[in-house]
């Protein structure tokens, strides 16, 4: 019997980026993808494992580069407003689940400052029981140690959890842990009767 499902955020429960931040930097304030790609590469990896502060990485190391002249702040909201469209098919599925009695939670790979602004500021927090983010868990999807502690927070068996997620890599991850991962494809209304 399915006790929780645990959701992906970029590309399920939020609908996918019309255009990548250093697209969208490129386009507006002319700063080359180039100067933006190495945090992505380096840096920001530390940032989703929350070994390394995001605002402290750019003050230090990007802005300047990037000629960035607003606040620390005014970039991470640049950032996130184009990243923030919620895909409301999927919140009436989390709501039926809800109704149903079956928990649902964020399962994700996210820095501690994006995931605050998905919980409050966009308000996911009100809409789920709960987030499971790789800043707190200090593992990534792509690891099964992720998994394997949200099974034991849970305190649930493997075959009681489902998984959504877009990409195929997360889905094998959660599957070797004996979690019944989905792939969730946007155009195929995926959820539907799927959980019932």
């Amino acid at each position: 019997m399915i006790k929780a499902v645990l959701f992906d955020v970029d590309g399920v429960v939020l609908l996918p980026r019309e255009k990548y931040f250093s697209e969208r930097l490129a386009d507006d304030y002319g700063v080359s993808p180039a100067l933006v790609l190495p945090l992505f590469k380096n840096e920001f990896k530390d940032c989703l494992l929350g070994k390394a502060d995001l605002k402290d990485i750019l003050k230090k190391k990007y802005l300047k580069r990037w000629g960035w002249k607003g606040s620390i702040d005014e970039l991470l909201h640049f950032w996130w407003k184009g990243e923030k469209a919620i895909n409301k098919s999927v919140l009436s599925q989390i709501k039926r689940l809800r109704q149903k009695g079956i928990q649902c939670y964020l399962a994700s790979d996210q820095e501690k400052y994006r995931a605050d602004y998905l919980l409050n500021t966009l308000g996911l927090k009100n809409l789920l029981d709960g987030g499971f983010l790789s800043c707190k868990l200090g593992w990534r999807k792509t690891d099964k140690t992720f998994f394997e502690k949200i099974l034991k927070e849970l305190n649930l068996k493997p075959e009681e959890v489902v998984f959504w997620d877009d990409e195929e890599e997360n889905v094998a991850v959660a599957r070797q842990v004996g979690i019944d991962a989905r792939l969730f494809a946007l155009n195929s209304q995926s959820l539907n009767g799927r959980l019932s």
